[in-house]
């Protein structure tokens, strides 16, 4: 992290270790803040890192992205991502009927607060206290069925149920 003017935020990170001997490397997927003052290193002319893109870090520390978040998700372009996780998700073609259902790669995502000193609308109309989904069609909706009380800045996802247990002392 720099001074202010030269704030390179990151918003979102996640992280997919491999599970396989033969490949010990991670994949690491990041996004930025629209603050950050980082630039893509594949992009004409230094442009700067797009907040609304999910990207991928390679080797070397260079990243390129995978994401965009009007292609991907349907959203305008100024929107500025918050949290993300990837995760399997239910994907039915008759949402009555669970045996259309199968198991579908999902972005589960957040986004910012709307910045009123940044041209456009960081939060992209969306509610930055919901978490919304999308299949990378195109598309997004809400996960939940009310938003939570504030907005998020991280995603996480098990592959169980999580339930806490409460702490006496």
């Amino acid at each position: 992290d720099a001074a202010e003017d030269q704030d390179d935020d990151v918003d979102a990170l996640d992280f997919m270790p491999y599970q396989d001997a033969d490949n010990p490397c991670s994949v690491w997927y990041v996004s930025a803040d629209h603050e950050a003052a980082g630039h893509e290193p594949f992009a004409p002319f230094g442009q700067a890192m797009d907040p609304g893109a999910i990207y991928e870090v390679l080797p070397l520390g260079q990243a390129i992205k995978v994401i965009e978040e009007d292609v991907h998700l349907g959203l305008p372009e100024e929107t500025d991502l918050g949290g993300f996780e990837f995760v399997w998700l239910d994907r039915c073609d008759d949402p009555t009927d669970t045996t259309t259902c199968s198991q579908a790669l999902a972005l589960l995502f957040s986004v910012d607060d709307n910045d009123h000193l940044v041209p456009g609308d960081e939060s992209g109309g969306l509610d930055p206290n919901m978490i919304y989904a999308s299949f990378l069609d195109g598309s997004s909706f809400p996960l939940l069925s009310v938003p939570l009380s504030g907005d998020m800045d991280a995603i996480a996802a098990a592959p169980y149920p999580f339930i806490p247990t409460p702490c006496f002392s």
